[in-house]
């Protein structure tokens, strides 16, 4: 479960946002074990049976990522140099995993959802970042250049109604699971175009919140400065 008011929480919350995608389960849940999914070795589940029902939710998502580590392979087996590119999907991962309350809190307040929550079926946030060579912490791994909202077929044809139908399950799976939706956020490297996307649930609460907060000036700054909750 994602709580909207993130950054006034001092506790590290990134084992918290761990859950399980079909369910929510917390892998802090006592007997929780999260597995990762055999496709993308991203998504987690706490089990095979949450796996096959979230798979409809999980799919477009799964050949996203996966397009991403075929790219990465593809740059590894070029040269030594390409290598050192195919490196970045797995930096980007785990750089998203660092800031995944942040990216949590300011994608919520991107979309204003107490105006209109269904706006996350049509748009997304977009974050373009890119890379710092030898950047000693996951945290640090990225500059982030700019966030913006998009509408789903900015991002092409195919992949734009491909992404809508995903974010339409991903709300319904949010609801089955006592939540009022859900948004996604990408996270996009210019120099190799790879992508990493971060879905963020949401509950009835955001409604309290108050709209037009400032969200881009915010992210960014947390991001660059490598400030993690």
């Amino acid at each position: 479960m994602v709580k909207p008011t993130i950054a006034s929480v001092k506790e590290p919350l990134r084992k918290e946002l761990t859950t399980c995608q079909n369910c929510g389960k917390s892998r802090l849940e006592e007997g929780v074990t999260l597995s990762k999914c055999s496709g993308c070795k991203i998504a987690l589940y706490c089990s095979k049976d949450c796996q096959r029902a979230g798979w409809p939710v999980h799919k477009t998502t799964c050949k996203l990522n996966q397009r991403s580590q075929t790219m990465a392979a593809a740059l590894a087996a070029q040269s030594p140099a390409a290598a050192a590119q195919g490196d970045v999907f797995k930096a980007l991962r785990a750089f998203c995993s660092k800031h995944r309350p942040s990216i949590a809190e300011y994608g919520i307040r991107a979309l204003d959802l107490p105006l209109d929550p269904t706006r996350s079926l049509r748009e997304v946030v977009l974050i373009k970042v890119k890379s710092v060579p030898n950047a000693k912490r996951a945290e640090m791994s990225f500059m982030a250049l700019s966030a913006e909202l998009v509408p789903a077929e900015a991002l092409g044809r195919a992949q734009g109604e491909e992404l809508r139908s995903q974010l339409k399950n991903f709300e319904q799976q949010q609801k089955r699971m006592g939540q009022l939706g859900g948004i996604m956020v990408l996270v996009f490297d210019i120099d190799t175009n790879m992508s990493n996307a971060c879905p963020v649930g949401f509950g009835k609460d955001v409604l309290t919140l108050k709209p037009g907060q400032p969200w881009k000036e915010p992210l960014l700054r947390t991001l660059n400065s490598g400030t993690v909750y």
